[in-house]
């Protein structure tokens, strides 16, 4: 059997794959190594992957990561898993990796993630190219659930944002500034912390300020990423992987319009895709 992970910051999709059908789906706490020490990585998959599998033998893991852009950081991941999969044969690659396979056509596109955090690059159906740095949610992620809740929580200690919503973000979270300094600089996950805020933007996405707010975090993204992997001969396809495309779709189709590009496949979790990718590798073989 083979077992496909697609992690990002916020939670892992694990399916395992028997003679290239489903067999089972779980989730699991997300496994990022930019973030989480060894040790919580180890411990989350003992404690919520683990189990699922006890009775299962498991030939292959292919894991797809957010943070698994370095060699470092794939060790991280590749120790814990074999530290549990002793006799597995082990394939940890980068979450853009698993966004590309998953969101290729047939063409060269831009391939787009826009979940908990982002990144783009383009993908010619073998290799992605031209990737921009990832510098995760303190410096990048422009257009993520971490960036839109950056931005919010910013307008609400500044006082910036309307005092009718300010209220209602006040009261639902229960928070003040050092409640909320605390997770920022205190929590083990600050990004998903800021992430976990799509909720209320969703809930008020018919306000102008939160429309506002959804539009600058998408410009910022197409200006700084996607501006810059386009071709000056030809404009690429964009292809759009993750829960905030899919969820502020609408407004992510608005800007490109704005930018003069095409918006592509928007999916919502890519493993469906990607599991259509290593039957059609199965079937190669």
């Amino acid at each position: 059997m083979i077992l496909l992970a697609e992690s990002g910051s916020t939670k892992t999709q694990w399916r395992l794959l028997k003679d290239g059908k489903k067999a089972h789906d779980f989730t699991s706490r997300g496994l990022n190594p930019y973030v989480q020490k060894r040790e919580q990585i180890c411990e989350i998959i003992k404690d919520e992957v683990a189990p699922h599998l006890a009775d299962k033998t498991v030939e292959i893991i292919h894991f797809y990561g957010a943070g698994c852009s370095t060699e470092e950081n794939k060790k991280i991941i590749f120790s814990c898993l074999k530290s549990f999969f002793h006799k597995s044969e082990l394939n940890v690659e980068h979450d853009l990796l698993a966004a590309a396979r998953a969101g290729y056509n047939g063409e060269t596109a831009i391939i787009a993630i826009l979940g908990t955090g982002s990144n783009a690059c383009i993908y010619d159906g073998k290799d992605t190219i031209s990737v921009l740095p990832n510098l995760g949610y303190i410096l990048g992620d422009e257009g993520s659930g971490a960036n839109m809740g950056k931005m919010l929580i910013k307008d609400f200690l500044y006082q910036k944002m309307p005092f009718e919503l300010s209220e209602k973000l006040r009261v639902e979270y229960n928070f003040d500034r050092d409640i909320i300094l605390n997770h920022i600089y205190k929590s083990p996950s600050p990004n998903r912390w800021l992430a976990s805020f799509s909720h209320f933007i969703r809930e008020h996405i018919k306000d102008e300020y939160i429309i506002n707010l959804v539009k600058t975090s998408f410009r910022e993204f197409f200006d700084i990423h996607i501006s810059s992997l386009q071709s000056e001969n030809k404009k690429l396809p964009v292809h759009c992987i993750g829960s905030i495309a899919y969820h502020y779709q609408d407004f992510l189709k608005e800007t490109a319009e704005e930018f003069g590009y095409e918006i592509g496949k928007i999916v919502k979790s890519p493993m469906d895709e990607l599991a259509k990718y290593h039957k059609s590798e199965i079937a190669k073989a």
